[in-house]
């Protein structure tokens, strides 16, 4: 390949990063997804298997996002979105419900239970 191809190539892998970087942050900024649940540019040029799985989970996370919003045409893939789920406990519940539990000495209790006397097998002679 003679400099002008190399060099044309180059530009070009930077600009389609940039773009996917450009997608990722908008993921970010604009739907609110975590970077824990977005992928890098790499991921995607890169194409290796395993980073295909996130880059697969976080078009899922985002199509979820997006029919939340009520975005057109919706996605129409398996799932939903978690709600806020926001329960109020009085004082009289709250304290009858820690009457029920289990004092800490007794919860990990083995009940005098020990390994002495177990044998598996025959013993190694050497």
């Amino acid at each position: 390949m003679c400099y002008s191809m190399v060099h044309l190539h180059a530009v070009l892998l930077c600009l389609q990063m940039g773009q996917i970087e450009g997608f990722v942050n908008a993921a970010e900024s604009e739907f609110g997804m975590k970077t824990t649940e977005t992928f890098q540019a790499n991921d995607l040029y890169e194409g290796l298997k395993g980073n295909m799985i996130n880059i697969v989970n976080s078009l899922h996370e985002l199509g979820l996002r997006a029919n939340k919003r009520g975005f057109s045409p919706s996605y129409a893939g398996s799932g939903k979105m978690a709600e806020e789920n926001v329960r109020g406990f009085s004082e009289e519940e709250i304290k009858k419900a820690s009457a029920k539990t289990i004092s800490k000495v007794s919860a990990g209790s083995h009940g005098g239970a020990t390994q002495s006397g177990m044998s598996f097998g025959t013993t190694r002679k050497i």
